[in-house]
C-alpha cells in the first residue's frame, strides 16, 4: 500500500489499507487507520497531477517540492505573469507603460546551482516568478534542498496574495498589532504573513492551543491543502 501511495496511485493504496483494517487482526491494524486517515487528507486535497500525488505523500517537503506544487497544481505562473503584465487590467495604460517584471532575482541563481537536479526546471521558474519567500538565497544559491516552515508559506502565501489582489496594505496590514499567537512574536520577519494566512482561512493554528508551530515542516499533503485554499481566495479555478 505504501509503495502504491508513492506512486501517487491514492485509491490503490486506500484499498489496501482498507482490506487491512476490515480484517481487524494484529498490530497492523492502527498503523493501517493511520496511514489511510492521512491518505483521505490527501484526497480532500486533489493532487490534479501525479506529480503532485506523488509529493502530497511527503511528511516534510523542500523548497523545490513547493516550486513544483505552486507551478503544476496552482498554475501560478499565468496568474502572477498576468498580473505584473497588466496590474490594472480595467484600466488605461499609455503605450509601452506596461513591462514585464524584473527578473533580478532569477538572475542571481543559475541552473548549475540548484542542487535538486529533478527540480531544477520548476525551482528556476519559480525564482522566475519573484516571490517572497520564492528566491534564492543572498550568496545566489537556490537552497532548494532546505525543508520548508510554516513561516515560510505563510510568506509565500503573503507575496501571492498580495499580488494577485486589489488591496494594497496586505504586505503590512498587521504589523505593529498584539501578536495573536502564543508561538510568533510580533516582531517575526513572518508575522504578517502568518497573520495575514490564518485571517483568509488558508492556514490554521492549533484549534486547541492557538499555536501556529512557525518552524514545523510543512508536509505535502498539508502545502496542497493550504494551496486549494489560496485557490479559493483568489477565485483560480482547479
Amino acid at each position: 500500500a505504501r509503495a502504491e501511495a508513492q506512486a501517487g496511485d491514492i485509491d490503490a493504496a486506500l484499498d489496501s489499507y482498507r482490506r487491512v483494517i476490515a480484517r481487524n487482526r494484529g498490530v497492523l491494524v492502527s498503523r493501517a487507520m493511520a496511514e489511510a486517515e492521512r491518505l483521505q487528507v490527501i484526497q480532500r486535497a486533489a493532487p490534479g497531477t501525479r506529480l503532485g500525488a506523488q509529493i502530497a505523500n511527503l511528511d516534510q517537503i523542500s523548497l523545490a517540492e513547493m516550486a513544483v506544487l505552486l507551478l503544476e497544481e496552482m498554475k501560478l505562473e499565468d496568474p502572477v505573469r498576468q498580473r505584473r503584465l497588466d496590474p490594472d487590467p480595467g484600466g488605461f495604460h499609455p503605450p509601452g507603460s506596461i513591462v514585464e517584471a524584473p527578473r533580478e532575482v532569477a538572475e542571481k541563481t543559475t541552473a548549475a546551482n540548484i542542487t535538486t537536479a529533478w527540480a531544477r526546471p520548476w525551482v528556476q521558474r519559480a525564482f522566475d516568478l519573484g516571490l517572497p519567500g520564492l528566491e534564492p538565497m543572498p550568496d545566489g544559491t537556490s537552497a532548494a534542498d532546505r525543508v520548508v516552515t510554516r513561516a515560510q508559506f505563510a510568506r509565500v502565501v503573503e507575496g501571492i496574495l498580495s499580488l494577485l489582489m486589489d488591496e494594497p496594505d496586505l504586505s503590512s496590514r498587521y504589523i505593529g498589532e498584539t501578536s495573536r499567537f502564543p508561538d510568533v512574536r510580533a516582531d517575526h520577519f513572518s508575522y504578517n504573513a502568518i497573520a495575514l494566512s490564518v485571517d483568509r482561512g488558508i492556514m490554521r493554528p492549533d484549534s486547541v492551543s492557538g499555536r501556529f508551530r512557525p518552524s514545523d515542516p510543512v508536509s505535502g499533503a498539508e502545502a496542497l491543502l493550504i494551496i486549494r485554499e489560496l485557490q479559493n481566495a483568489v477565485r483560480m479555478e482547479f
